[in-house]
């Protein structure tokens, strides 16, 4: 699902010159009281505070900070240094910003820590013997993520909820940029225990500064609402009529809130159920109590389906499904302290492991958003995308959920693209949930993915950008990727594909009008209008770009698995379908008048394997083409014309080349093998090319050698 942080036991590599830590593991520890100052003096400057807007600083007092905050601040340090502990490095890095400006735009964030981080690394470099190298590289690669601006646009994420919410601030954004998804996370802080509140004018003020991409809210976590931690609290001693409509209660005050809140912008909403953290100080501990009461579970069940009601009536709304990550976890293993009691007692630094465990419930729905937000046309391929198997060689099975998804997201207004190496005629479409009508556009064809890519933008009219392939070949993703890079591509065989597909369906690009309805019609209408618009691509460069290597030569035994599979199997570009037998095909290989040739390709992201048998027969001075095989996967490369002119090459004592093709139902894709290739059709059906014929050209984009 993507790159997260490590939950088990941090073993993060060290950085280079790690060696050195040792150094300022000491420097941190025994000069901590100066250390502790010195920090104070930066982090905490009035004029700085001020100039910032920091603001609620002041309230707390700031000399009272030294030993809850800036002491285990410098010890979080050390503990990184001491261990390469990753997580202690997020831990760190996520602390620095609590009394920064992190509601900010990032270039005032920038600024701040500019200002700031520089300063506390000199306070630690003082603290080193004069040959401790390394030392300040070492400080300065840990400050790195907060002095630099992020690579592209930032999606930005508003948090409304309490300290869960900016526990999760700490892991989830080095996370998203190692998915590479670059994060901007600003939390904005209620809780009852604290007396802190939160409004809907707040909330839609915070939304529309920040230009949010996606809000989330967490009413129920730890003492978010007033009403929640009295309940869990009286849950043991109320009836249930009496719990009911306290939730009733409850659940109103949050519709209500969400309701007012949805009325003023469509930004997807993220909204927490209830996990059952945190558990009460007995059940935390104590192995043979359950981690919660009976009642107390019966409560969450209670909240949990209200909320997922509310969910699923919200547009635009997903769920952050807290109740299933305890349930995986275990609710005692998320109630327990990331940070070490040595760290962590006595401080204001804290986090349970729930809020890390979180991060992949969030950085999967965030990397969906990433992909799909702007994504107005999906590119289909068929063979093993909508279906296990490929169609013209017979059955297959069917992926109806996936068809019916795609049809779900057609309704939405999302345009359905087929660019399917496939001959039309070969697709049953009484099988298909999906229909030939649900597409804007079809290009079942042998040619480039690419070059129908270009085409259908060029005929709907509408930017790259907006294109989203799904395909389950990574040559052909890769190729696309190059070629046209604003189209993002998706691997059908993932099963994260086809999950945010389905979370598409709550992003403000897809939704059930009248107008979503029609979509699909009015752009096939219009591709049609724009049918002379198209404009052909560099195809040769876009070969050369593959680095497509090709062995070729005559089969030997250890070829004749993969030589039987092919002739055996192969429908669609097969010349003659015979289907030779191995034992067959075996006496080929010493038979004086036979030929079986055979080419392997390979590519700059792998090899494709054997791809390509011609079996040749030699009738005196006639060299006769009794069988052309090509594997579907190596369609589109025009390896079929190289092929013909290295058996030419290896036959030159050949007066004349005779091809033999018997049309079938399914290989109408080899029908033109001979006629684009210099043959000429005789009398008796057959393809004669003589030797003082031009032969086909070897295409330029392949590299050849022997096998």
């Amino acid at each position: 699902m993507g790159a997260a942080l490590n939950t088990g036991s941090q073993t993060a590599a060290p950085p280079p010159g790690f060696l050195q830590a040792p150094a300022i593991v000491r420097a941190l520890s025994r000069n901590e009281p100066e250390l502790v100052e010195a920090w104070f003096r930066v982090l905490f400057e009035p004029s700085r505070l001020a100039a910032y807007e920091i603001a609620g600083v002041q309230a707390e007092g700031n000399e009272s900070l030294k030993k809850p905050y800036v002491t285990p601040l410098i010890r979080l340090l050390g503990r990184y240094f001491a261990t390469g502990d990753g997580l202690m490095l997020s831990f760190y890095r996520g602390e620095l910003l609590r009394y920064a400006p992190h509601r900010a735009d990032l270039p005032l964030r920038l600024r701040y820590f500019q200002e700031t981080l520089p300063r506390i690394e000199e306070a630690v470099l003082a603290c080193l013997p004069p040959d401790s190298h390394h030392a300040a590289a070492l400080l300065r690669q840990v400050h790195e993520p907060l002095l630099v601006s992020p690579s592209g646009t930032p999606l930005t994420l508003v948090t409304f909820g309490d300290c869960l919410l900016s526990e999760v601030r700490k892991f989830l954004p080095e996370s998203c940029a190692e998915a590479g998804v670059s994060l901007d996370m600003r939390s904005y802080y209620f809780s009852a225990r604290m007396g802190t509140g939160i409004s809907t004018d707040i909330v839609i003020e915070a939304i529309e500064k920040s230009k949010a991409d996606v809000a989330s809210f967490s009413f129920l976590s730890y003492s978010g609402l007033p009403m929640y931690p009295a309940l869990l609290r009286d849950a043991e001693h109320l009836s249930a009529a009496a719990i009911e409509e306290r939730v009733v209660q409850l659940m109103a005050q949050i519709r209500q809130f969400i309701g007012a809140v949805r009325e003023r912008t469509e930004i997807p909403f993220l909204i927490h159920n209830v996990s059952g953290v945190p558990l009460t100080r007995y059940r935390k501990r104590l192995p043979f109590l359950s981690p919660i009461s009976p009642a107390r579970a019966r409560l969450v069940a209670r909240l949990n389906a209200a909320i997922a009601e509310l969910v699923a009536n919200t547009g635009n709304c997903l769920l952050i499904d807290e109740y299933a990550v305890a349930q995986r976890r275990g609710l005692r293993s998320c109630a327990r302290s990331v940070l070490p009691r040595s760290i962590g007692a006595d401080s204001v630094l804290h986090a349970e492991y729930i809020s890390l465990f979180l991060v992949d419930e969030y950085l999967e729905k965030l990397r969906a958003y990433s992909l799909l937000a702007k994504t107005k046309v999906l590119l289909l391929d068929f063979d093993n995308t909508l279906w296990s198997g490929v169609m013209a060689e017979g059955e297959v099975h069917h992926h109806l959920d996936r068809q019916k998804l795609l049809k779900r997201l057609q309704l939405a207004g999302c345009l359905l693209v087929a660019v399917s190496k496939n001959d039309p005629g070969t697709i049953r479409w009484n099988e298909l949930h999906l229909q030939p009508d649900d597409f804007a556009l079809m290009h079942l064809n042998w040619g480039l993915k690419a070059q129908s890519i270009e085409k259908t933008a060029q005929l709907l009219d509408l930017g790259l950008s907006s294109f989203v392939l799904v395909d389950d070949n990574p040559v052909e993703r890769n190729l696309v990727e190059q070629q046209l890079p604003l189209v993002r591509s998706l691997d059908a065989l993932d099963p994260f594909t086809w999950r945010a597909l389905e979370m598409m369906l709550a992003f403000p690009n897809t939704r059930q009008t009248a107008e979503s309805l029609a979509r699909t019609a009015m752009y096939r209408e219009q591709a049609q209008r724009r049918e002379s618009m198209a404009t052909p691509m560099d195809y040769s460069a876009m070969m050369t770009s593959l680095g497509l290597r090709v062995r070729f030569g005559l089969a030997k035994s250890s070829d004749l698995d993969r030589v039987s599979e092919l002739v055996q199997r192969t429908n669609q570009f097969n010349t003659t379908t015979i289907r030779y037998s191995r034992a067959q095909l075996q006496a080929f290989l010493s038979d004086a008048a036979s030929r079986v040739y055979v080419a392997d390709l390979e590519d700059r992201f792998g090899r494709l394997g054997l791809v390509v048998v011609a079996i040749v027969k030699r009738q005196d001075d006639r060299a006769v083409f009794d069988s052309f095989v090509m594997s579907c996967r190596a369609m589109g490369f025009e390896i079929e014309r190289l092929m013909l002119r290295l058996v030419m090459d290896a036959e030159q004592d050949a007066l004349s080349f005779v091809g033999k093709y018997v049309s079938t139902d399914r290989n109408t894709p080899a029908a033109d093998l001979y006629a684009t290739n210099g043959f000429s059709r005789t009398a008796t059906g057959e393809w004669l090319l003589n030797s003082g014929d031009s032969r086909p050209e070897r295409p330029a984009w392949f590299e050849v050698a022997g096998r």
